[in-house]
């Protein structure tokens, strides 16, 4: 565990924190797992680098340059990534990177794949990520059946970069 407020440097897979965003935390079986892109030069948790015009006294700058850079950068596995939906056209497959977020959040509902393990709510694919911060998510548009029910939100760095260019005007 780490102190409140601390976020090791490279992490890019953890349990939401939710004291620190105010809320009550809830039991640990109904906790949600988040992922947020953090790579070189698109570091998500930590901008770095100056803005543009050279004043960025609230991070705004240095964020939306991140998010650029972020979009920018080729899909792959180095940083949290969205597989396909698990259609025959498009495969649920940890080997099948369809876009990298630069955030997502992953709330188990029930164990319907009766996968049991540390974290049993956490169902298919997600449960890897829940046991050991492994950087594949299921398709946020990927259908419930009978072994699947996690609720997965996920937002590109274009949607985030647009949303922060319309709130700063």
């Amino acid at each position: 565990r780490e102190p409140a407020g601390a976020c090791p440097g490279g992490l890019q897979v953890g349990w939401l924190p939710y004291e620190s965003i105010g809320l009550a935390r809830p039991e640990p079986a109904r906790r949600m797992r988040y992922a947020v892109s953090r790579g070189t030069g698109a570091d998500l948790v930590v901008p770095t680098g100056s803005a543009a015009d050279g004043v960025d006294i609230d991070g705004i700058g240095r964020l939306q340059d991140a998010l650029i850079a972020a979009a920018q950068a080729p899909a792959g596995t180095a940083r949290p990534f969205v597989t396909g939906k698990g259609t025959a056209a498009d495969a649920e497959s940890c080997a099948h990177v369809v876009a990298n977020p630069a955030f997502a959040i992953i709330a188990p509902v029930a164990d319907r794949d009766d996968a049991g393990g540390s974290h049993p709510r956490f169902d298919g694919i997600n449960q890897a990520m829940a046991d050991s911060d492994a950087l594949c998510i299921a398709a946020p548009g990927r259908a419930m059946d009978a072994g699947y029910d996690d609720v997965v939100v996920a937002e590109s760095a274009s949607a985030l970069l647009g949303w922060l260019a319309t709130s700063t005007r």
